[in-house]
């Protein structure tokens, strides 16, 4: 019979430490992140000033001007 004595009891393993960003990486990956919303909303309102809005409709009037040709018979 295996005797559980205190060298064999349960102990939750150490993890290693963890490792944090510094405050610098945060700072430059925020400043990215704006810059990227920023840009999409510049493109997004030029998007949208460029679609022309629909106008009722239109009508186009051309006049055909008849034109006489002879034609010779051999």
């Amino acid at each position: 019979m295996i005797e559980d004595g205190p060298e064999l009891a349960w102990r939750p393993r150490e993890r290693p430490p963890r490792r944090r960003r510094s405050r610098r990486t945060t700072k430059l990956l925020g400043a990215a992140a704006l810059l990227l919303a920023f840009g999409f909303g510049i493109a997004f309102g030029e998007a949208i000033h460029d679609n022309p809005k629909p106008s009722g409709p239109l009508t186009v009037g051309t006049t055909f001007v008849p034109t006489v040709s002879t034609i010779s018979h051999p």
